[in-house]
């Protein structure tokens, strides 16, 4: 019992080591191999869909390259020819251009019959593939994908194809792409895995078509339906091969339907196999990784069982340690302690004097007493330090005093400087005063009349300010009532006599009052006698003509009166006469009671034949297919209803008809004419538009082609920047690669920019269809969120949805309206910052579906907001938050509202609080339109 009490605190620490010890390794061992379990599994999870997005990146360049050799012109030339040969040299070489890096086996046209017409491959000339799923799915979609074994060659192939058509949608051939199966392989193959791990790539069918295991090649991966097996069979899909699957289990019993990685765990005599697989992108392929579960385990158990025997280890190891530390240590500790207690008082002469019977504890004693020597030695060190510092301290004190002096000299000179530019300044500042504050109307122009200054007059005297006019040319705002001799001779005064120019004039103001005016226009010269700018000086004279109409009235006789009112008549006959635009004027029920000249030039009419008549039925309107618009759509019609001015709808162009019959466009302004708050009838003002439009087809045109011969270059760079990435034409160091992926970076920069400027031209020539079909509107926008969750997690967002239970499926192209609610969701997330919410609803009413995109970003300055639907226009507050956008996106996405689906687009929004935007379809959804081009 003595021996017990003695050492009880031996005892108690020995049994509570053991027993925490026990208790440690079981619950590690348990935690440990549960832990790694679930992170093997992710991992291997992950890893399969890292390699399937890399075979995935693979196949959707293919799918680039297929949709720019589906608009080759070339391939739709040949296949419109009735007298096409096989093997046209001209096309042959222009197939091979499309064969970068020799990364296709072969490139082939066939006719709609199935019948190689052209090949890079010659040995597929005169064969027919009609048999195969890539042909009659192409023929029937427009596109296909499928891995196959070749008939001719025997050899397995990545089958692209897509169908090519005619302006009027007729399908004049298919186009395919046999990628080969090295290319993909390739990504495949470097893949290092344990022992008895197999690597696999599946089609749709479950067939294996590669494998790091070459016996199970063509082989399935469970047993397949007999009525599956039989159709592979039937369609020679792998020629003569067995089809022996590799387990037991049935191939139906993989999810197919996958936007993950799926884990699939087998059970047979053998033991568990874990069986990892998803689908490649939205391809009829699946990437699957199978490893024996015992191979996964011994790992596993092995890192634990090693772990378990070191905290055992470890346990055991403490018990010794404390066990001789208490029973040898303890008295020459207490020396120790009281030692270093002197030391910490600043007692450094302390030494211990005690000789212990134990070696290590004496040397541990001898330590002591040379740290306490250590310790003095270092105390007289820092303090002939401290004083070695503090002299250097006053000497640089000295010196920042020298420096301040001179540094309060530079300002001096700064403030100097600074009291004569303020002085310039406000100089400056008084001639602006005196400018801004002029009566009479100043610009200044450049030497194309193009508005570089107006002072505020001109806002006083015309209506417009500023904003309206700087950087548009004057003649545009203001010229045009004069005739042209007059505009003429001014500017052959001004810009080639270099002359003044004086006078007076007629001007129009910006509700389109006319006033007379005295203008001076004085050219700027350059020290080389070159016009660099004019100056111009206008004063309105209304009220002194006004006053000259008075005199002249006091002054003449009465009987003259009925000859002023006739001469006054005619001056205003003659100047309605000489107005270009055709003028119709009618009474509050739509009667015309009047008719210029230009309007009967233009539709061949006599204002005798059209008095008191109803302009709805002697006046028709048509539309681009000739077809009469309805009286309740017509301008005149909606002006008199609204009293509002009328134009027609953004997308639309009306036309009238010549005295021949022929059309021709009009650009159409109604007004109401509006007294005591009463509408009293309306103007129809109209003008023939045939040149405007040919200008901007053409350039419209341009822009297409433009951007369409830059599709081709650009996916080669694409193609290449990719290859010397994955290193296929050797290694690269870290400066090379930086290089290439700004080259990568730029280059999708300007593929997104070519796409959208081809999309704007085909919605301006309307050339582009629409091919709607029944959808869930709500698929589109989960699926475009889970496109962009990368960068919402990224920026740590929150997206909240808010969907109408009542919605159903709608007639919509779902290419269109993804384009729209991608663009306005991707905005959203990339003009909020971090942490911000984005809040997305639909609704459904009587007549429409009300969707809505809400965020708490940047917002849109209130000054810039009625330019945001334009096109190239972006904020001033985003284009320093975010330099790559190309400022077409909302105005292809409101083109697309409101030419395709007839909707509505409109957004409110305050700066540094967020943006909505609301957009508006019709339940009866979007109406099929034959077009020749798809945007992108």
């Amino acid at each position: 019992m003595i021996f017990f009490s003695r050492y009880k605190l031996i005892f108690l620490s020995i049994v509570t080591i053991l027993f925490l010890g026990l208790l440690s390794v079981t619950f590690v061992y348990s935690y440990i191999k549960n832990n790694l379990i679930l992170e093997k599994t992710e991992t291997f999870k992950t890893f399969v869909f890292v390699k399937s997005e890399e075979v995935k990146s693979v196949l959707n360049s293919v799918d680039y390259l297929l949709t720019n050799v589906k608009n080759d012109e070339a391939i739709e030339v040949y296949l419109s020819q009735s007298d096409r040969k096989k093997q046209d040299e001209v096309l042959l070489k222009n197939l091979d251009s499309y064969n970068i890096a020799n990364l296709f086996s072969a490139i082939y046209v066939m006719d709609i019959n199935g019948n190689t017409l052209v090949s890079t491959d010659p040995s597929f000339v005169g064969n027919n593939y009609s048999f195969r799923d890539y042909f009659s799915e192409a023929l029937k979609t427009g596109y296909s994908f499928d891995a196959v074994l070749g008939v001719t060659t025997n050899q397995l192939g990545y089958y692209f194809s897509t169908r090519i058509e005619d302006s009027q949608n007729n399908i004049l051939g298919i186009v395919t792409l046999k990628l080969r199966p090295e290319v993909v392989e390739k990504k495949l193959s470097s893949i290092n895995l344990e022992n008895n791990s197999s690597v696999m790539l599946l089609d749709k069918y479950g067939v294996i078509i590669y494998s790091n295991k070459l016996e199970r090649l063509y082989n399935t991966l469970g047993v397949l339906d007999e009525d599956v097996k039989q159709k592979i069979v039937v369609d020679k899909r792998f020629l003569e091969k067995q089809l022996d699957s590799v387990w037991d289990f049935p191939v139906d019993d993989l999810n197919t339907n996958l936007s993950d990685v799926n884990f699939f765990e087998y059970k047979n005599k053998k033991g568990k196999t874990n069986i990892y697989y998803t689908q490649v992108g939205n391809y009829n392929l699946f990437f699957s990784i199978e490893q024996p579960a015992i191979v996964q385990l011994a790992s596993i158990l092995k890192i634990v069982n090693t772990a378990s025997l070191v905290i055992f280890s470890a346990a055991f190891l403490a018990i010794v340690i404390i066990l001789l530390l208490l029973i040898n240590y303890l008295k020459p500790i207490k020396i120790l302690y009281e030692a270093a207690l002197k030391v910490s008082h600043g007692n450094y002469k302390s030494v211990i004097e005690y000789n212990s019977n134990f070696s290590e504890m004496q040397e541990l004693i001898l330590a002591f007493n040379m740290m306490s020597a250590s310790v003095k030695k270092v105390h007289e060190e820092i303090e002939q330090k401290v004083q070695t510092q503090t002299q250097k301290i006053i000497e640089k004190q000295v010196f920042l005093e020298e420096q301040k002096k001179a540094l309060i000299n530079v300002l001096e000179d700064i403030n100097e400087e600074k009291e004569k530019t303020e002085g310039l300044s406000r100089e400056l500042e008084k001639f602006k005063f005196a400018v801004d504050n002029a009566s009479d109307h100043i610009v200044i122009t450049d030497p194309d009349g193009m508005l570089l200054f107006a002072n505020k007059a001109v806002n006083r005297i015309t209506g417009y300010n500023e904003k309206e006019v700087l950087g548009t040319k004057a003649g545009k705002i203001w010229g045009g009532i004069m005739d042209k001799d007059f505009y003429k001779k001014l500017w052959s005064t001004i810009k080639k006599q270099k002359k003044v120019f004086a006078g007076e004039l007629l001007n129009k103001r910006k509700n389109g009052e006319v006033y007379p005016a005295e203008v001076s226009i004085t050219p700027l010269l350059s020290s080389e006698n070159e016009v660099q700018f004019f100056l111009g000086i206008e004063r309105d004279i209304t009220k002194r003509k006004k006053d000259e109409e008075k005199l002249q009235l006091v002054l003449k006789d009465l009987k003259e009166q009925d000859f002023q009112l006739a001469e006054e008549k005619a001056k205003y006959e003659a100047l309605l006469a000489s107005i270009s635009s055709g003028i119709i004027v009618t009474n509050e029920k739509g009667k015309m009671i009047l008719v210029n000249k230009a309007a009967e030039e233009m539709l061949n009419i006599k204002s005798s034949q059209i008095k008191n008549k109803e302009i709805y039925s002697f006046l028709k309107i048509y539309d681009e297919k000739g077809k009469s618009i309805k009286k309740e759509n017509r301008p005149i019609y909606k002006a008199l209803i609204s009293g509002e001015k009328q134009t027609a709808p953004i997308g639309e162009t009306y036309y009238y008809k010549h005295g021949d019959g022929s059309l021709f466009p009009v650009g159409i302004m109604a007004s109401p004419f509006i007294w005591m708050e009463k509408i009293i009838g309306s103007i129809l003002v109209f003008r023939d538009i045939s040149y405007e439009q040919s200008i901007d087809k053409s350039k419209t045109e341009f822009v297409s082609l433009a951007s369409h011969q830059l599709r081709t270059p650009l996916s080669t760079i694409n193609w290449y920047v990719e290859m010397l990435l994955d290193e296929d034409a050797g290694s690269l160091n870290d400066e090379q690669r930086d290089y290439l992926k700004e080259v990568d970076v730029g280059n999708k920069r300007m593929v997104d920019l070519v796409n959208s400027l081809l999309n704007v031209s085909r919605i301006e020539l309307g050339t582009f269809a629409i091919d709607p079909e029944k959808i869930d509107i709500r698929d589109i926008f989960d699926s475009v969120i889970k496109e962009l969750e990368p960068q919402i997690l990224q920026k740590k967002m929150k997206i909240t949805k808010k969907y109408d239970k009542r919605i159903t499926k709608l007639n919509l192209d779902q290419k269109l309206i993804r384009m729209v609610i991608q663009n306005l969701i991707t905005n959203a997330v990339k003009y909020t910052p971090d942490k911000g919410q984005i809040k997305i609803e639909i609704q459904k009413n009587e007549k429409e579906l009300v969707m809505s995109v809400k965020d708490n970003g940047y917002g849109i300055p209130k000054n810039q907001q009625d330019n945001i639907f334009t096109k190239m226009f972006r904020a001033d507050n985003v284009k320093l938050k975010d330099t790559t956008g190309t400022g077409l996106g909302l105005y292809i996405v409101k083109s697309i509202i409101e030419q395709s689906a007839g909707g509505k687009i409109w957004f409110d929004s305050i700066e540094n609080k967020g943006t909505t935007f609301y957009f508006t379809i019709p339940l009866k959804g979007m109406i099929k339109k034959e077009g020749n081009k798809a945007l992108t």
